[in-house]
C-alpha cells in the first residue's frame, strides 16, 4: 500500500476519517468511496447483530441486506431527480459490499431484496445500469384525484433476469438496451396487495417518461399501471 507525504498510507487516512465525516462528505459532493467505507466498517457488525437475532445463516444476510440497503437510501441527498437516480448511486456501493456479485436490487413498498450471482461472476454488461420503477395507481371515480397505492424499484445490470420473490408481489423482469438508446422490457408482477393484480407487459422505452402499461375496472376503483424506465452507468464515483 502507497504512502502519502509525512508517512500516512491510504489506509491509515480512511481509518482517521470519522463516520461522521464520511457521511458529509457524501451527502456534500455525492463522493461513493464515503459509501463504500462506510460499508465495509460496519458490514461485519450488522451481519454478526443480525445473526444473533435470527440464529440462521440465509435469515442473518437477508437482514443485514435489508438494514444496509435501507441505510444507505437515508443517507442519499436530494437529487433533484426522479425517483431511478438514486438506485444508480445505491447499486455502485452495495455492489462493492458484495465483491462485484450483485446482479439486481429490487425494492417494494414493504420489501427489499437483492439478487447475487452463486458463481463469482456477474453477467450482463457491468458498466450499464437499466432503473425500471413500476407504480399502480388507483381512484374511486372519474373526478376523484389518482392516488398511488404500491410500487416497485428495480435497477439491474443490463440483459440481467430478474427474479424476485417480494412478499406482495412476485417479480420477474428483462430489460435490454436497444442501440438507437431506447429500453426493451419484458415484465411479469402478481400482485397480492393492496389490490389482486396480474400483469405481463412488452415493452419499448424511448424515453424516461411514464408509459401505460396496464388499466383495469374493479367494483369500486379504477386501476392503472405505469412504468418509467432509466439508464445509467453502474459505476458513478462522485470526486
Amino acid at each position: 500500500m502507497g504512502r502519502r507525504p509525512g508517512g500516512m498510507s491510504v489506509t491509515d487516512e480512511r481509518s482517521a476519517t470519522s463516520d461522521e465525516e464520511l457521511v458529509r462528505r457524501f451527502q456534500q459532493t455525492g463522493a461513493l468511496e464515503a459509501l463504500d467505507e462506510l460499508a465495509r466498517r460496519h458490514v461485519r457488525t450488522v451481519r454478526s447483530m443480525a445473526y444473533h437475532m435470527v440464529l440462521n445463516e440465509a435469515d442473518a444476510d437477508d437482514l443485514a441486506q435489508e438494514v444496509l440497503l435501507r441505510a444507505f437510501r437515508a443517507l442519499l441527498p436530494d437529487l433533484g431527480a426522479p425517483p431511478q437516480a438514486e438506485y444508480a448511486q445505491l447499486y455502485h456501493p452495495i455492489d462493492e459490499l458484495f465483491s462485484g456479485w450483485l446482479l439486481w436490487l429490487v425494492e417494494s413498498d414493504r420489501d427489499i431484496r437483492l439478487g447475487l450471482s452463486g458463481n463469482g461472476g456477474a453477467q450482463g454488461q457491468p458498466g450499464s445500469l437499466v432503473v425500471v420503477r413500476t407504480v399502480v395507481l388507483s381512484r374511486t371515480g372519474p373526478d376523484a384525484p389518482w392516488r398511488r397505492i404500491w410500487e416497485v424499484t428495480a435497477a439491474a445490470r443490463a440483459e440481467q433476469p430478474v427474479d424476485a420473490p417480494l412478499q406482495d408481489a412476485p417479480l420477474a423482469l428483462w430489460a435490454f438496451p436497444l442501440p438507437d438508446g431506447g429500453v426493451a422490457v419484458d415484465s411479469a408482477l402478481e400482485l397480492r396487495h393492496p389490490i389482486a393484480l396480474n400483469i405481463n407487459a412488452s415493452n419499448v422505452f424511448l424515453s424516461t417518461k411514464p408509459v401505460r402499461v396496464r388499466s383495469m375496472q374493479t367494483s369500486t376503483a379504477e386501476v392503472q399501471v405505469l412504468q418509467m424506465v432509466s439508464q445509467a452507468p453502474a459505476e458513478n464515483r462522485g470526486t
